[in-house]
């Protein structure tokens, strides 16, 4: 284990790979992290892996946490964030502290369980999931999260905060969300999902399948001033709010929304160019909000 104490610096700018067994960060200590990639591969016996009471220097690295046994995190140091950060061990790993937790670009679950456990998480960049990603590990989380995308492959999941999913980016092929149109690899919890969109963006391609009461997604706002598409007959499930722009991907793509959309001042949904089938149970049109149909059929079980 390599513990930095009150007045010391570790100095690894020069760059490099270097592992170690934990690290442990004590008030008044520096680690000005390598470039490439941090290694922790156990824990200290306070039960984290790292700690982080002192100031970081992450300098575009890369922290990957390979304990086998399940571990803790704190990431809240007093100055810097990590800014690459990918969970490869054994078990699970849980993060702990109690203020906002910043990931300054991206976060990767690779193969075991990554419990944010009920923390407020903002990762800036991709949020890319094979593991499980879980917003409180064998509960339900209740706090707001912040990705700049989330892709869950194959044999991966992510079980949601019952609060708000927030997604301000895209990933560089374009999408928002990724689950490859497989709407069970997300347990939804009935939260709301923001799109967001805080950078510049082409596409913001929301591809998550068909959601049902239990999976996929669920009560999504298109903010104002954001983009977002539809892609391989995405189904929300509950209410769709449209303040931005939301289309099709491909133009035979179709839509569903299990209950209702409001299309509101500045909102608009569709360009005209869909061919798809779009259904929902209710449809208000607000003062100022557009929805251009195309040549297919629409279904609206109420109005």
């Amino acid at each position: 284990n390599v513990v930095i104490e009150s007045g010391g610096i570790l100095d690894a700018d020069a760059g490099g790979s270097h592992s170690f067994g934990s690290l442990p960060i004590n008030s008044g200590g520096t680690y000005r992290a390598t470039d490439e990639t941090t290694t922790i591969t156990n824990e200290a016996s306070s039960g984290y892996a790292f700690d982080c009471d002192g100031a970081l220097t992450a300098n575009a690295g890369l922290f990957n946490i390979t304990t086998t046994p399940a571990t803790s995190l704190d990431l809240i140091c007093t100055s810097g964030n990590v800014y690459n950060l990918d969970i490869t061990g054994g078990d699970f790993v849980q993060l702990q502290g109690t203020e906002i937790i910043t990931i300054d670009n991206d976060l990767t679950v690779s193969t075991n369980d990554f419990d944010i456990n009920d923390k407020n998480l903002t990762v800036t960049g991709d949020v890319n999931v094979t593991g499980t990603l879980a917003a409180h590990r064998g509960t339900v989380g209740t706090q707001n999260l912040s990705f700049g995308s989330l892709t869950i492959n194959s044999g991966g999941s992510y079980e949601a905060t019952s609060d708000t999913t927030t997604i301000t980016s895209e990933t560089a092929g374009g999408f928002a969300v990724d689950t490859g149109a497989t709407a069970s690899r997300i347990t939804h919890n009935t939260g709301k999902w923001n799109i967001r969109n805080t950078t510049e963006v082409t596409s913001a391609i929301l591809n998550t399948g068909t959601a049902t009461s239990t999976d996929g997604i669920t009560d999504v706002t298109i903010t104002a001033g954001s983009i977002a598409q539809w892609d391989n007959g995405l189904k929300i499930y509950d209410d769709l709010w449209i303040y931005g722009d939301f289309t099709a991907n491909s133009d035979a793509d179709t839509l569903t929304v299990s209950d209702r959309i409001d299309v509101y001042s500045g909102g608009t949904v569709g360009d005209g160019t869909e061919s798809g089938l779009w259904s929902f149970d209710d449809m208000y049109i607000n003062t100022g909000g557009t929805l251009t149909a195309g040549s297919y059929t629409y279904t609206v079980s109420e109005n």
